[in-house]
């Protein structure tokens, strides 16, 4: 009946309207190639990492979300004693 007021009887046309929810991009955890985990911060928010494997670490971890998508893989920790291969 009145569907198309209600989907888009503004005003304001759709290219002028700001948007109020703040880009969010990915942070892809990757440990030997493989994805560990996943997740999706707002630019600007304290980026949060899941525990890294046993005897690793995360390498290049930002501290807050830049505008773009982030893989951090891991390293080996410095600790460990060498390996014997």
């Amino acid at each position: 009946e009145t569907e198309d007021e209600e989907n888009g009887g503004g005003t304001t046309p759709p290219s002028e309207t700001p948007d109020p929810v703040p880009a969010k991009y990915t942070v892809t955890f990757m440990h030997n190639g493989q994805v560990v985990e996943t997740r999706e911060f707002a630019v600007g928010a304290h980026v949060t990492a899941p525990i890294a494997p046993s005897g690793y670490h995360w390498v290049s971890l930002p501290s807050t979300m830049p505008s773009r998508n982030v893989t951090v893989q891991t390293a080996k920790d410095s600790n460990e004693p060498p390996s014997l291969d």
